[in-house]
Formats: structure tokens, sequence, C-alpha cells
């Protein structure tokens, strides 16, 4: 189970850096901790959670053309906020995914570690950045988008269980097998971003 998720979360991260090439390595590490770990220390707190999500989709322009649907690994997907208004999906459908969580996923800091390890030798790079493994060690450890990407990308989005992910619409396939977006160049925005959330510094682990 976790080669085929390990395969499968690479081969979708080759994705994501060919359609969102203003990136940097930190961005990289972003998604396979999703990839894994799912929505981690956002569900902390449920209500501060609700409240954030409910402040980003009021603030957010609606987007009908951005990919609602966006797969991290065959575990997680990124659900983006944009089209989400634009369908009218509520904040409470997203919010209940993203407490719902997957209890399949049983995966570790550790987990990532291997995972980006396997990606940076795929890059043919000699050794993985150390400063990068070192962050990755640490439990308070909580990954963000590097500027470049935000400047770019403008990020706004949550982390649901992949197979739960077409119960927003009945349009979608519950378990897409590509990259919603690989066919067009991710827009840009100025709604507020996801990434505006204070962290928490705590043990946990990292996603929207």
């Amino acid at each position: 189970m976790k080669k085929a998720c390990f395969e499968e979360a690479l081969r979708l991260l080759a994705n994501e850096r060919a359609q969102r090439p203003e990136r940097s390595d930190r961005d990289d590490v972003k998604f396979l901790f999703q990839a894994l770990l799912g929505p981690g220390h956002l569900l902390d707190d449920t209500e501060r959670a609700r409240a954030w999500l409910e402040r980003e989709m009021n603030g957010a322009e609606p987007d009908g053309d951005e990919p609602l649907i966006e797969p991290l690994s065959s575990i997680w997907c990124r659900v983006n906020l944009r089209p989400a208004k634009a369908l009218g999906i509520a904040p409470e459908r997203i919010l209940a995914l993203m407490i719902e969580g997957e209890p399949g996923a049983v995966y570790a800091r550790s987990d990532v570690q291997r995972l980006y390890a396997l990606f940076t030798g795929e890059q043919m790079r000699e050794v993985p950045a150390p400063d990068i493994l070192k962050e990755l060690a640490d439990p308070g450890f909580l990954p963000s988008h590097s500027e470049r990407y935000r400047g770019a990308y403008r990020p706004s989005y949550r982390v649901v269980p992949l197979r739960r992910a077409g119960s927003l619409t009945g349009a979608l396939s519950p378990c897409p097998r590509r990259l919603a977006c690989t066919d067009r160049r991710p827009p840009h925005h100025s709604a507020r971003r996801a990434d505006d959330l204070p962290r928490r510094t705590t043990s946990g682990i990292s996603a929207r």
C-alpha cells in the first residue's frame, strides 16, 4: 500500500511541478506532506477551522474555470475554494470531509522523509537538502508555500480524503486519476490565501 501511495504522490507531484513551475523545494515538501498526512493540525480546533474556512470562502472570488479537485496521492486531495464557491458548495461540506478524515491513512513524518528522499533521487540530486530533512524530523514543523508560489498562484484550498471528494458534487468522479488542471495553467488570483491561517507550533501534521 505504501509503495503504491508513494508512486502516485510522486507522479502527481511531477504534474504539479509542470503546471506550476514558480516554486521552491518547500512547495514540493508541502505537497508531499499533504499527500501522506492530510489536513492535520487545522482540526485541533474545529471551531477555529470553521471560522477561517468561512472567512476565506467569503473573501474568495468565484472561479468556475479553476479545477475543483486536485489529487495529492491515492489518499488525499486539495479542494480549491474559488471553484467551490462558484459551484455553491457550502464551507460546512468541505469542513465535514476534513473532519471525517481517512481512517486507513497511517503515515508518519518518517514516511514523508522517505518520500522526499525518493523524490530527490528522481530529480538526480546527490542528497536531499539537509535543512529540509532536519525540519521534517521536527514534530512541530509545519511546511508552508514559498512566497514565489503564493505570488504566482494564490493558493486557496483545503485537503480532504480523495475517496470522498466526489461527494461535493455529483458531476465529479470520487477518485479522479489525474491532476484536474493538467491541460491549463493555474489562474492568478488575489483572494485571501489559506496560508494566511495562523499556524500552530505544537506537534502535529500540516495541511489545510
